[in-house]
């Protein structure tokens, strides 16, 4: 099963808590509820919160992706 996760927090809310109490609650679903070993999150590069969230949360680096190229079905790449 893959599952994506996208967290977008405004400004004005970032630094409270917010965004780790949501990834929280999503981990209690995936590793209690639908007994996922393991779970992979991308973080871009720069987004220093993000970083520190998860480490916290216990997750660990385990790679850098690198020249990966996002596209949409309007993209002309």
């Amino acid at each position: 099963m893959n599952v994506m996760e996208h967290l977008v927090l405004g400004k004005d809310h970032r630094g409270q808590g917010y965004g780790t109490r949501a990834i929280k609650i999503l981990f209690i679903y995936a590793f209690l509820e639908r007994r996922l070993n393991k779970f992979n999150d991308y973080v871009l590069e720069g987004n220093e919160g993000s970083i520190q969230m998860m480490k916290k949360l216990g997750c660990v680096q385990e790679g850098i992706r690198r020249e990966v190229i996002y596209k949409t079905e309007d993209s002309k790449i």
